[in-house]
């Protein structure tokens, strides 16, 4: 199987538009934030898609390099740094939101852990 660049281009497109809308709403003061319901769910939301969007990044590359399976959404990311990648991402902050995520804080070994 072969990276199907559109769909990755497009994912990469949502994570852009989310990262900018996450911006913009860090722009506002705490009590604007988190006084209005509505905002703080937004970010929230925005948050969450931008991870998952990466996390299918990252598991779309894996299977078209025809590397092991990620065993949950930490996983991809280190899987990703086995197979040698360069992806920004495999050893960032996006990485620990989905160890996080996973709830499998050891999910990578010593040399993989991100330096956050």
């Amino acid at each position: 199987m072969s990276v199907d660049t559109g769909r990755v281009r497009a994912l990469l497109d949502r994570m852009a538009e989310e990262e900018r809308q996450l911006h913009r709403l860090a722009a506002l003061s705490d009590e604007e934030l988190l006084g209005d319901p509505d905002r703080l769910a937004s970010a929230k939301y925005r948050f969450i898609v931008a991870i998952e969007a990466a996390i299918d990044v990252c598991r779309h590359i894996v299977s078209a390099a025809g590397l092991r399976a990620p065993s949950d959404f930490a996983d991809a990311f280190c899987v990703l740094a086995e197979g040698g990648s360069d992806c920004p991402g495999t050893h960032s902050r996006t990485h620990v939101v989905a160890v996080a995520s996973s709830r499998t804080p050891n999910a990578c070994p010593p040399g993989l852990r991100p330096a956050c």
